[in-house]
């Protein structure tokens, strides 16, 4: 009976961690997400900026070509030309307006995203300040009881030792190849055989 509370408390706290990091995965994602709009529309600015001057001195030289007094086909062809720019760049201008709307929806639901994760984690940050004295206490009764250390930097494994009076047996196992109650079961027969030697 005593294996299946201490299995439910590790699986609780597996849980627990699990949920915590989806979280901060997602919320990293947002900001990348954020700094990648930034950039991409600093971006088009810089670009319609350029554009524009450039057509400011298309512009001039037009001007300028003009005051000489070209003979009429040539005005006319030159008019043509402009024509064609200028069509050119009310299309462009019409792409860069639906992007910067495409942009601004897309920032839209980021913020909507970014409040609705905020909730979230103040929710999980409330869950957590009940939970996490909670599960310490229960896995601090845990150790005691089982006198188990963990080595938590050990990701995937169940890896650790059992400390008795004499000696210190080590375990380590590949949580990939072994249901949670095997493991479970192989920790209560490492504890029992650890308290029979220190009797």
């Amino acid at each position: 009976m005593e294996a299946l509370g201490l299995a439910d408390v590790l699986r609780e706290t597996g849980r627990v961690f699990a949920e915590h990091e989806e979280d901060t995965e997602v919320v990293v994602s947002i900001r990348r997400a954020q700094d990648e709009l930034r950039a991409l529309h600093r971006a088009e600015e810089a670009d319609a900026a350029s554009l524009v001057r450039a057509l400011s001195v298309d512009v001039r030289d037009t001007e300028d070509e003009a005051l000489r007094r070209d003979p009429l086909e040539a005005h006319l062809a030159k008019l043509s030309v402009l024509d064609r720019e200028q069509a050119l760049v009310l299309k462009n201008i019409t792409n860069l307006k639906q992007t910067a709307n495409r942009l601004d929806a897309r920032k839209e639901r980021l913020h909507m995203d970014a409040n609705e994760l905020r909730k979230r984690e103040k929710r999980l940050t409330e869950h957590g300040q009940v939970e996490v004295p909670r599960i310490r206490h229960a896995l601090s009764l845990f150790a005691t009881v089982s006198k188990i250390k963990w080595d938590y930097d050990a990701v995937g494994r169940a890896k650790g030792y059992v400390s008795t009076k004499q000696d210190m047996h080590t375990f380590d196992f590949d949580e990939s190849r072994l249901s949670p109650a095997e493991v479970t079961n192989r920790l209560w027969d490492l504890i029992e055989e650890s308290q029979k030697m220190d009797v």
